[in-house]
């Protein structure tokens, strides 16, 4: 989350943002991070 944190406040990127927390968050719930078997 810290990605998109940065896009929004660096950049002002709100769009971009919220796409990269959705994503995120969909990969959390879908285990397909590293480390995740």
């Amino acid at each position: 989350m810290a990605i998109a944190d940065d896009l929004e406040s660096r950049y002002q990127a709100k769009i971009c943002a919220a796409f990269v927390r959705e994503a995120a968050t969909l990969y959390v719930e879908r285990k397909k991070l590293k480390g995740d078997d």
